[in-house]
């Protein structure tokens, strides 16, 4: 049996801005566009649809996931674990064994082989690898032409890998050329032209070329190259000292339509590799961070299985926004006026025994009559027949829309228009949850939707997450 990555799945928000946008508020030019979340989507949630994906892919179960490795550098908290929710949505055990690797945009590579070398020890059996990001640029500056959002799921075990790694190398000098501090708000660059040339350049050059003269190959004797893109240009700076040809690249070439995502970067284009590649075939990766590059070969043990939608999949369907809404989405522009806030503070006892049964969407079954009875931690008796006998059972995440409202006059932080809908699940249950990604004159009854996990609200610096009604955007 090989240990590699048995399933994969990526997500791409709905929403995209083009550059050329943003480059009217600050009299600049600009070419491409980016991927940004939505206003209620942050790292959490879009790791949440990635790792959905992945599992649905291998066919594997939550439960059945024994850590979770999540790389980001930009998570909602400096303390506190983002790895929580995403494990009460797909029940996995209290057992889980749970890590972050942070600090560079190379830490999927870290959290990759962390997972792998605790799969080969043999003290864990399915690791669930995370990468996302969706950094902070400071308002007109380079970086927010260029950083996008995206997130990619691995997970990684023995038995019949898709990919396996058959080489590594790494090249780490420390090199400083861009960062963060927690006092900084915006990622900082000193002097771009120079950590493009000493820094992305030099270093992933070298860990190509180490891993070259390590396996004995040379780049032309793999079918894909795969490089951390922080742009266009940069990679292909690097890629001409190592060799490697535009033809390549050209698979998992997808900044020119996403932007720079970090963390997610090289998994993501890895990914839109997968999505295309056969048996047999060979992938050249190399990621970049922060003064070091690990570069990897990999080897293509069986084609994508499928089952969960591709890089192609989501980039098809986009919404498209102006630099008013996308400030607004960052925080830049914020309306005045009083905060609303909710009765419990996040801390309660209260929230603390309902999160994990509304993240993973449980009800209780009746044992007398099978009514669903939901939320379960306040349905003692069955609302139908009074009978005291349950068991615990998941809801469908998909249906159609029953009936909805709209709410006009919200207070902050909810934006109005404000859809609430009653959604008509695919097991026959009717679930109610607030509207996302929906306009006014698109909803319409039995039109087809799902749920997905998203922020409610931010309370005392807490992001309280729930679930809503989304229309169908992929349907795999």
């Amino acid at each position: 049996m090989s240990i590699g990555i048995l399933g994969y799945g990526v997500y791409l928000p709905l929403y995209r801005v083009k550059k050329e946008e943003i480059g009217k508020a600050w009299d600049t030019g600009g070419r491409g566009e980016l991927v940004v979340p939505g206003p209620d989507e942050d790292v959490i949630t879009m790791l949440t649809e990635a790792a959905g994906n992945a599992l649905k892919q291998a066919g594997v179960a939550g439960s059945d996931v024994d850590a979770i490795y999540l790389a980001s550098n930009s998570t909602p908290y400096l303390e506190h674990s983002s790895i929580s929710v995403i494990a009460d949505v797909f029940q996995c055990s209290p057992e889980l064994e749970t890590a972050e690797f942070a600090h560079t945009t190379g830490a999927a590579i870290a959290a990759w082989k962390a997972a792998s070398d605790a799969v080969a020890s043999g003290r864990k059996k399915h690791v669930l690898v995370l990468a996302s990001d969706f950094r902070p640029a400071g308002a007109g500056s380079d970086m927010e032409m260029t950083f996008g959002a995206g997130a990619v799921a691995l997970l990684i075990g023995e038995g019949r890998p898709l990919v396996e790694v058959d080489g590594s190398y790494t090249h780490n000098t420390g090199f400083l050329d861009r960062w963060r501090s927690p006092d900084d708000p915006h990622v900082r660059d000193y002097d771009p032209r120079f950590s493009r040339e000493y820094g992305y350049v030099k270093h992933v050059q070298e860990a190509a070329k180490g891993l070259l003269i390590r396996m004995g190959r040379k780049a032309t004797d793999y079918d894909y190259a795969v490089l951390q893109q922080p742009d266009d240009r940069i990679t292909r700076d690097a890629s001409k000292g190592i060799g490697i040809t535009p033809e390549q690249m050209l698979a998992g070439n997808v900044y020119p339509r996403v932007g720079d995502t970090g963390a997610a970067s090289p998994l993501l284009s890895l990914a839109a590799v997968l999505d295309k590649a056969t048996v047999g075939q060979k992938v050249l990766l190399v990621a970049y961070g922060s003064g070091s590059a690990e570069a990897l070969s990999l080897m293509i043990k069986r084609p994508s299985p499928g089952g969960a939608p591709t890089v192609e999949d989501y980039l098809a369907r986009a919404e498209y926004i102006d630099y008013t809404h996308l400030a607004r989405q960052k925080g830049i522009l914020e309306r005045a006026g009083e905060v609303a806030e909710s009765v419990l503070p996040v801390s309660s006892p209260f929230h603390w025994r309902t999160n994990r049964e509304m993240r993973a969407i449980l009800g209780k079954k009746c044992k007398e009559c099978g009514y669903i009875n939901f939320p379960p931690a306040i349905r003692l008796i069955c609302v139908r027949c009074g009978h005291t006998e349950f068991e615990m059972v998941a809801l469908a995440r998909k249906g159609i829309v029953h009936t909805y409202s709209l709410n006009y006059y919200m207070p902050q932080p909810f934006e109005s228009p404000l859809p609430l809908v009653v959604g008509e699940l695919e097991d026959g249950n009717r679930y109610l949850a607030l509207g996302t990604e929906m306009k006014v004159d698109g909803i319409k009854v039995n039109m087809p939707i799902e749920l997905v996990l998203r922020k409610i609200v931010n309370e005392r610096g807490v992001s309280v997450y729930g679930h809503k009604f989304r229309p169908l955007r992929v349907p795999v």
